[in-house]
């Protein structure tokens, strides 16, 4: 459950449970202003509502604020997105 690191949810009822995975691939920073964010690819099984497992590569987006005024300061690093890499693949333009 990620709970309180993360901004969204991926619910067991709906989406599924992921109990491990493998980051596959992981973005460089993007900046803006005092946020920086970041997208991690991860290849999982999931526990489908079904009760089915299937195997999904999925899109993370990770974000922290850094602030470099008089002192610098860097939080922790929270979820704000999760998606079906497949799902966006589909959705881009040609």
């Amino acid at each position: 459950m990620l709970g309180e690191l993360s901004t969204v949810a991926f619910g067991p009822t709906t989406q599924g449970t992921v109990t491990t995975f493998t980051i596959t691939n992981v973005s460089p920073e993007k900046h803006d202003g005092e946020l920086v964010s970041k997208d991690v690819t991860i290849d999982a099984p999931v526990r489908v509502p079904s009760g089915a497992t299937v195997r999904k590569k999925l899109i993370v987006t990770i974000q922290r604020a850094r602030s470099e005024r008089e002192k610098a300061i860097t939080g922790g690093w929270i979820v704000t997105g999760i998606k079906d890499a497949s799902a966006a693949a589909a959705t881009r333009p040609s």
